[in-house]
């Protein structure tokens, strides 16, 4: 498969972050939502792209416990419209996080929570290793309540004995065979307003930190044409994009 010195047009991903945010500070809970959406367009065969990442967060005070799950709504939608010269898009997300427990007595509980992602504060890359979520000590304290109808692991999905046979699914695949956290939607998401099913629906504050803290949750989207799906290596090997290749020519076989 041909690479980086192909002169074609560049591969232009759509990054998104969203950033929920929990605070605690001198012994005041704020639950706070920070978000930062952005959709770029790019061209392929005159062709233009977009995707947008979509969240329904509901604010919440005093995060305890006992307040049960918490809305964060995580999905995908493809608002570019065909009469445009809008196209289909592939998607895909990781999910990154970060908690910082500070203490009564930290010298730091009255300054500001650090938000934003840098090499000194990097998040963590949250990994479906084996099919299961990451088990850390922010796990201890937080839990995620996943569409789990809607997510399959990539193993299953390609697997040539099971039920998918790496088919087109109305399914979130998780990449269970390695850390790089990524989650495939898995067929293209058509022009005006086709969307993913929920991949994330709530949180839940499972055990209270022992000190004030603040929890992230950043989801980064990237999207790309059927154009490009040659010029990048989504799965192991491009098995998760040459599957994706390889339906888009069986559908178009079909439709002739």
């Amino acid at each position: 498969m041909k690479k980086a010195g192909k002169e074609r047009n560049k591969t232009a991903v759509i990054v998104t972050g969203i950033a929920l945010i929990v605070t605690m500070l001198s012994g005041t809970y704020a639950f706070n939502d920070f978000k930062q959406l952005r959709a770029d367009e790019y061209y392929s065969s005159r062709i233009k792209h977009e995707a947008r990442l979509v969240e329904d967060f509901v604010e919440i005070d005093n995060w305890l416990v006992g307040d049960g799950p918490i809305d964060k709504k995580i999905s995908v939608v493809n608002r570019g419209r065909e009469y445009e010269n809008y196209g289909d898009v592939y998607v895909r997300i990781q999910l990154q996080e970060r908690m910082e427990i500070r203490t009564d007595n930290s010298k730091e509980t009255e300054s500001s929570p650090i938000s934003d992602k840098t090499e000194e504060y990097p998040y963590d890359v949250h990994s479906w290793r084996d099919g299961s979520a990451s088990e850390n000590e922010t796990h201890e304290s937080i839990e995620w309540g996943l569409n789990t109808d809607a997510i399959i692991t990539v193993s299953e999905w390609l697997d040539e004995e099971g039920e998918y046979k790496g088919q087109p699914v109305d399914k979130w695949i998780i990449e269970d065979r390695n850390d790089s956290g990524w989650v495939y939607w898995g067929r293209p998401l058509a022009t005006d307003g086709d969307k993913t099913e929920l991949f994330m629906e709530n949180v839940s504050l499972i055990k209270q930190p022992d000190g004030n803290f603040y929890y992230i949750i950043h989801t980064e989207l990237e999207s790309i044409s059927f154009d490009e799906l040659e010029n990048v290596n989504w799965g192991e090997g491009d098995d998760v994009s040459l599957g994706f290749i390889r339906n888009a020519h069986l559908a178009a076989a079909e439709h002739k």
